[in-house]
């Protein structure tokens, strides 16, 4: 503080020329005050002169001790005077040709050189020279029109760095003359600081341009992968509304986009015997459950029903919260109407095979069997010791006759006339029952008799995994195994009383379990596994196949 003070004592303005310019102003007023009291009448000057002597008395009493005023007085100016040279704008006073008259040490420092050198010295001399004229214009305005003015300029100092200052100037009137006061700041730091912002604005709209383009490209190349794409791509909203496909599902469908747009997925292209089971797997998806394989119809224009394999992924806004479902998927119908070809091609097959076997071998053993039993009989007659030898032929061949027999119920298990399904199930009952010790029933509805053949061997082979399933897994004392015809839907139940469904159960039981599965879907139908009626410590398996048998087919 010492240093500052010493410097601005070695650099202070005289006081008597601030005292020099309050003077002058005195006098000016003074002037002015005796020419206004002479044209007074005598009355009005006393009566003047004693207001004055009241206000001095007045005064007098205020300023008290006047050795007090003047030690005020001069701290004040101390203050004013600090607050003057460590200001941090610098202050100086121009004459009319632009000569420096006074500046205070701030000014001094922008210009890097002592006060005591600046005094005199034009102002031009360190404003650089692409500023040149526009310090003149900002100058000469400052004079011709006496009012603030205002201009940015960069100064060329001797010892300092070129730096860029803002100016404003204004006219007054300074030891009978008029001068140019003007206010200097240092905005260097800050134009560098706008110009880095400048050039980083430039550089982030550049890439923002950039990504935008990056993104568009994105977008059209999705949108021409989605349209081209031999899959269907469809997006629904959360209430199940559609809100976009590809022209795939167009053409598959006969559907516009215009026509289905805003309409409801559910009622308006799946058929009604799976709408529910639909919507509750939509429910799960659009909370993020993901569906993988799940296969269903869909109803096109002309009322047909196409076959689709789906596999969805749940839309979401910026907050992670659901907005949709992207649901892709494949037109599997020709697959699947030739994996229906193939398999009833191989059950017919195994139809043919049964019969032969029955019809042929059994036929041919049933007659060896009758000659065996005949010539053990003839043999006994004589009292022979052949007789036993024959009689065990004829048991060995009642024997082979009965395995025949079962591998052709095994190969074809439900007849396309009589009973059918029913039928082959009271007697798949009655062999569980005797094969593996337990308890297996049957209750049937009179509907399933009129049950395509094809379907019927599916649910009759699924039914037979399910009890396999029960007994070797399960460890099932009881199993029943039930149909019935639900409106346009057929439904399959096999319950067992074992140990349920569990991460073991599953593990051992997956092959079964798929093919279960495999059959359902073949014939359209859907199979569900869950776990039974809990009964003591046993929790049980409940296996649910529903497939399609409209009235008009059966």
């Amino acid at each position: 503080m010492n240093t500052r003070r010493s410097e601005i004592d070695q650099e202070r303005v005289p006081c008597e020329s601030y005292g020099g310019f309050l003077g002058d102003q005195t006098e000016s007023s003074l002037q002015a005050a005796r020419a206004e009291i002479a044209g007074m009448d005598v009355d009005t000057v006393k009566s003047l002169i004693q207001e004055l002597r009241a206000r001095q008395c007045e005064l007098e009493m205020r300023s008290g001790d006047p050795s007090s005023a003047q030690s005020d007085l001069t701290e004040s100016q101390n203050r004013f005077s600090d607050l003057y040279e460590f200001a941090p704008v610098g202050y100086f006073t121009l004459d009319r040709q632009g000569s420096i008259v006074e500046c205070n040490l701030t000014a001094s420092r922008l210009f890097g050189s002592a006060r005591s050198a600046l005094i005199g010295t034009q102002f031009s001399k360190f404003v650089a020279p692409e500023s040149q004229d526009h310090w003149c214009a900002h100058f000469h305005s400052v004079f011709s029109r006496e009012s603030r003015q205002a201009c940015e300029i960069e100064l060329h100092a001797q010892s300092n760095p070129p730096s860029i200052v803002k100016i404003q100037s204004v006219l007054r009137a300074y030891q009978k003359s008029d001068v140019c006061f003007v206010a200097m700041m240092d905005v260097t730091d800050l134009r560098m600081a706008q110009r880095n912002l400048c050039d980083l604005n430039e550089q982030l709209e550049q890439r923002v341009v950039e990504r935008t383009k990056e993104i568009q490209r994105e977008r059209e190349f999705v949108s021409n992968l989605i349209e081209t794409a031999q899959s269907i791509v469809l997006v629904l909203n959360c209430d199940g509304k559609i809100v976009s496909f590809n022209r795939y599902f167009e053409s598959m469908t006969g559907w516009g986009l215009d026509e289905l747009k805003g309409c409801d997925w559910f009622e308006t292209c799946l058929p009604e015997f799976e709408r529910k089971s639909i919507e509750n797997r939509f429910a799960k998806s659009i909370i993020g459950d993901r569906v993988r394989g799940h296969i269903n119809f869909i109803l096109c224009k002309d009322g047909s029903r196409r076959e689709v394999e789906w596999y969805d992924a749940m839309l979401s806004d910026s907050s992670g919260n659901p907005i949709g479902l992207l649901c892709s998927g494949q037109d599997i119908t020709e697959r699947r109407e030739l994996e229906r070809a193939v398999m009833r091609i191989a059950s017919e097959e195994q139809r043919r095979m049964g019969i032969d076997l029955h019809d042929g071998v059994g036929q041919e053993l049933t007659g060896l069997a009758l000659m065996a039993d005949s010539l053990a009989m003839s043999l006994r007659k004589k009292d022979l010791p052949e007789s036993e030898i024959a009689g065990r032929i004829a048991t060995q061949i009642d024997y082979s006759l009965e395995q025949i027999r079962q591998l052709a119920r095994g190969l074809y298990p439900v007849k396309a006339e009589g009973s059918g399904l029913n039928s082959a199930f009271v007697e798949l009952a009655a062999h569980v029952s005797e094969l593996y010790g337990i308890q297996c029933y049957y209750t049937g509805d009179k509907s399933s008799h009129r049950l395509d053949p094809e379907k019927a061997s599916h649910l009759y082979r699924i039914s037979q995994e399910a009890i396999t399933n029960a007994v070797k897994h399960g460890n099932a004392t009881e199993i029943q195994i039930e149909t019935e015809q639900m409106d346009d839907t057929l439904v399959l139940r096999v319950a067992d009383n074992g140990l349920g469904i569990d991460d073991e159960n599953n593990r051992k039981a997956g092959g079964g379990m798929r093919s279960m599965g495999y059959r359902a879907s073949i014939i359209g139908g859907k199979l569900s596994i869950s776990a039974g009626v809990k009964q003591g410590t046993k929790q049980g398996t409940l296996v649910t196949c529903i497939v399609p048998n409209p009235i008009s087919q059966r």
